[in-house]
């Protein structure tokens, strides 16, 4: 979010790609225990969906997308 990088810097410093591996991976895993092994083979596109607006959420809130 171009017009938030100020706040980003004040929340990250320069180690703003720590922070987005880390709210990135800990929203994949905690959606991805959501379901067990043969929704991923049938319902593929929900779980894909379902992760890409969880991180989008948590992402918004170290101002990015």
């Amino acid at each position: 979010m171009r017009n938030q990088i100020p706040k980003l810097y004040n929340l990250t410093g320069v180690a703003y790609q720590a922070t987005f591996v880390r709210i990135s991976r800990d929203v994949i895993l905690k959606v991805a225990s959501l379901y067990n092994a043969t929704n991923y083979w049938t319902e593929r596109l929900k779980i894909g969906n379902h992760m890409h607006k969880a991180l989008d959420s948590e992402l918004k809130s170290a101002f990015a997308r």
